[in-house]
């Protein structure tokens, strides 16, 4: 599920970014959020006007919980799963989140995130060769600079450009 999670978010990205030029500039900006957690469910196919297949129980509620708690485009996980991936021998995948959060009838929880490719590679020094306050410096440069292009981006659409 969570390398099911990463690959949906990889996809989300790269499809945004190509509606953005058929649906204008702010799709780009359109998220998604994930929550994993770990544990019993129960499962059944409900009967009706329109059966359906539905997962029952604490570890769903939990996990809707961890997704309404978390950011976009990212993948928010309980301290069960994030065991369960360092077990497996993905510790690398892991990364703590740095406040205990409060979900709603379960109380302040200490959760994780787990690391997209991107920050992955990131964490493990791919591509670093930069001093920490380059890098600060670049970041910012790269946000001013982004914000514009998205304004130029905006203002080229609007007009029909």
């Amino acid at each position: 599920m969570a390398r099911f999670a990463r690959d949906c978010i990889s996809e989300h990205i790269a499809l945004s970014k190509q509606l953005e030029l058929t649906l204008g500039p702010d799709t780009g900006d359109l998220r998604i959020r994930v929550g994993l957690h770990s544990g019993p469910i129960t499962a059944g196919v409900l009967r009706g006007e329109r059966s359906r297949f539905q997962l029952f129980g604490d570890t769903v509620n939990t996990a809707a919980r961890l997704e309404s708690s978390g950011r976009g485009n990212e993948i928010h996980i309980s301290e069960q799963t994030a065991s369960l991936i360092i077990k497996s021998g993905y510790e690398r995948w892991v990364r703590e989140r740095e406040d205990l959060v409060h979900l709603k009838g379960k109380g302040a929880m200490k959760t994780y995130w787990l690391n997209n490719r991107k920050s992955e590679r990131q964490e493990s020094g791919e591509g670093r060769s930069d001093s920490p306050s380059t890098s600060v410096n670049k970041l910012t440069t790269i946000q001013v600079d982004a914000a514009d292009l998205k304004t130029q981006r905006l203002v080229a659409w609007n007009v029909g450009k």
